[in-house]
């Protein structure tokens, strides 16, 4: 089988993720070099083992069967959308695009023949497929409503229509609103504090509720992703059960209540890697195609109604009043998305 050929445009610390999966699985992947803006950038990813270029034409030359594109998220839609009309196909890191206007275009792209697809990796994370296949497998009977504080805004709407099985394409109303505390600092992306220094930390509370009647409580504080006394926290209620935290209580066929509980204990960068690893996998099985199967526009529908999602949580808190979802091109795909 050939390897899944692609090049990374942009430097950030997410385009990190991506070369240590090339490191790491050199049979499946073929990495042809990252594209910098700066020639310090470039120098870091060359001590790494990996090509590094400051030119796209050079960049270009090496003929990456796709590119990931991981750059800052105010120039995300208008730098994949470049790639898209040189031909050539995008993975374009999260969020998709960060206005309902640019939204607009990637689908538009598509629609014109464009292939780009969004690196929404959350329902791939190990703890949630495993999640999900007890879910669809009955054991909690059908579920109707969601505690999630495990992901922000556009990474938490994939996990809630995923988790309630509810289409992208499903209209829905929801109210928050955001509040600003105090927290001492202990862990960030790149190191660990001992000091005691507060900083400021912002939960955003918004409750969901589906057309279906399927309801949603999302509760976030970005500090969970690093903080040493901030965690996950997970509760899935259906009709004959729950999931919380690790533990089903349901029951059985003879309506005696059962529990069973089961290890999440993360590796959190890693299995956010093994997650974009799948959705890798799959771009290098998409593109291969000639154009767009059904597959390729429901995971770009459903990425694309997440980025939307995000921006209305966004407007409900600052505006305090109930958003109500508008019907938008993408949601004539209605098939559940992440499998």
């Amino acid at each position: 089988m050939a390897k899944i050929r692609f090049g990374i445009v942009g430097s950030g610390w997410r385009s990190l993720f991506y070369v240590r999966l090339f490191k790491r699985y050199p049979e499946i992947f073929d990495l042809v070099g990252v594209l910098c803006r700066s020639e310090e950038k470039a120098l870091s990813f060359r001590a790494l083992g990996v090509r590094a270029f400051l030119e796209e034409k050079e960049f270009l030359s090496l003929c990456p069967g796709f590119v990931v594109v991981a750059v800052n998220k105010a120039s995300i839609a208008d730098v994949s959308l470049s790639f898209v009309e040189k031909g050539l196909p995008v993975v374009c890191e999260t969020p998709a695009a960060m206005t309902e206007e640019d939204l607009d275009r990637i689908w538009a792209s598509h629609l014109g023949g464009g292939r780009i697809l969004v690196a929404e990796q959350y329902p791939y994370l190990p703890e949630i497929r495993g999640l999900l296949e007890n879910l669809e497998s009955g054991l909690i009977g059908e579920v109707t409503s969601l505690y999630l504080s495990r992901a922000h805004e556009y990474h938490a709407f994939a996990l809630m229509r995923a988790i309630l099985a509810v289409p992208s394409s499903e209209a829905f109303s929801l109210r928050a609103i955001t509040s600003t505390f105090n927290v001492v600092r202990t862990q960030d992306r790149y190191k660990s504090y001992e000091d005691g220094v507060l900083k400021e930390s912002q939960r955003t509370t918004a409750y969901i509720v589906f057309e279906s009647g399927k309801t949603c409580l999302y509760d976030f504080e970005g500090e969970e992703y690093h903080s040493k006394i901030r965690g996950y926290s997970l509760r899935v209620s259906g009709v004959r059960g729950e999931f919380k935290d690790g533990t089903y209580t349901y029951l059985d066929k003879k309506n005696q209540v059962l529990e069973k509980t089961v290890s999440i204990k993360a590796s959190e960068v890693r299995d956010d890697e093994e997650a974009i690893k799948i959705v890798l996998e799959k771009a290098g099985s998409l593109f291969s195609e000639t154009k767009a199967t059904e597959e390729e526009t429901t995971l770009l529908s459903s990425a694309l109604q997440d980025s939307y999602s995000a921006i209305l949580l966004r407007e409900a808190s600052e505006g305090g009043e109930i958003v109500i979802s508008r019907t938008k091109g993408w949601n004539t795909v209605c098939r559940n998305t992440y499998q």
